[in-house]
């Protein structure tokens, strides 16, 4: 029997994006037929943190997975990888962003788009506004630390972006990190940020709660994100379903992760042996509802578009498309 493992922080009241990874296994789950073919899911808690991604791959490996869909955090992921790589079990990452998940591990497979292409946009857009001081504070997340520095390298070389280390010299303020702490620090330094313009979060803060979580006026709030690919008709189909039981459309993630239990789907169906799985997936060009990816000997599926998105009137929007 095949068995696909599904980690990711199942925690109650944990990670921002638990119900959007549930609900995409499920529905791609049922939608391919999994349990119709003899294949059994197993899901692990890996509390999106360095002990829990190394306590889930182990377990994820005594229960004889062949395939892994996760770990959302790139800490969970960064630490349990190495454990994968000895087993050679192809790893699906449907949204955790660090660059070196892929570079250093060659188990692992990206859907989702990376940190140093978020800092090129990043860095892009902010140095396109006129001579301004600029803040940049992060978590200790692996996505904080290393997009962060990222961004603060290639601002460094920006002459109308001067850096400050006091919140309060800051005519523009951008936070890197999870979402519970990007609203903490939010909330912690509100009389501070009612004196600056702009307000810059990054990919996890595209979520419906930052509205409920945030009732700024001032300043004008952003989220460097993903654009949601609903443009083709495979994913607006796979969305309007979504909504039609659930009332709400899917969030970032959702399709990729949905779109990982496609590639599996497609690579059981060529019945080849599982010593020629890692090679298949980077050869060959896998239909999706993401679009056509083909990995490649990078593993990235290079798909991704960016956007910056505005919260405004209760609700985001676009405010600019990187294509």
């Amino acid at each position: 029997m095949i068995r696909i493992g599904a980690t990711a922080d199942l925690s109650l009241n944990g990670s921002i994006h638990q119900d959007t990874f549930v609900d995409a296994i499920k529905l791609a789950w049922s939608n391919l037929a999994f349990d119709e073919k003899k294949v059994e899911l197993i899901w692990e808690n890996d509390f999106a943190s360095e002990a829990g991604g190394v306590q889930a791959a182990t377990n994820l490996i005594k229960r004889g997975a062949h395939f892994v869909i996760g770990h959302y955090s790139s800490t969970a992921a960064k630490h349990a990888l190495p454990f994968y790589v000895k087993k050679n079990i192809p790893v699906f990452l449907p949204a955790a962003t660090s660059d070196i998940l892929t570079e250093k591990f060659d188990c692992a497979f990206r859907i989702c788009g990376k940190d140093s292409d978020l800092a090129d946009l990043i860095t892009n857009e902010i140095s396109e506004k006129k001579a301004h001081t600029l803040y940049v504070g992060y978590d200790q997340s692996i996505h904080g630390v290393e997009l962060s520095s990222l961004v603060l390298e290639r601002l460094s070389k920006v002459p109308t972006v001067t850096i400050v280390d006091k919140l309060s010299e800051a005519k523009n303020v951008l936070f890197i990190g999870n979402f519970k702490n990007s609203i903490d620090f939010a909330k912690k330094n509100y009389s501070e940020l009612q004196h600056t313009d702009e307000l810059y979060f990054t990919d996890d803060l595209v979520h419906p709660e930052l509205i409920n979580s945030i009732g700024f006026r001032k300043p004008k709030i952003f989220v460097f994100g993903y654009t949601h690919a609903s443009k083709y008709i495979e994913a607006k189909q796979i969305n309007d379903q979504y909504y039609n039981s659930n009332q709400k459309y899917p969030f970032t993630f959702f399709l990729e992760t949905y779109a990982a239990l496609e590639i599996i789907n497609k690579l059981l169906s060529l019945e080849n042996s599982s010593n020629e799985w890692m090679q298949l997936l980077k050869q060959n060009k896998w239909e999706t509802v993401v679009g056509n990816i083909r990995f490649g000997f990078l593993r990235e599926s290079m798909l991704q578009k960016y956007a910056l998105w505005q919260l405004e009137n209760a609700k985001f929007e676009i405010a600019h498309e990187f294509i």
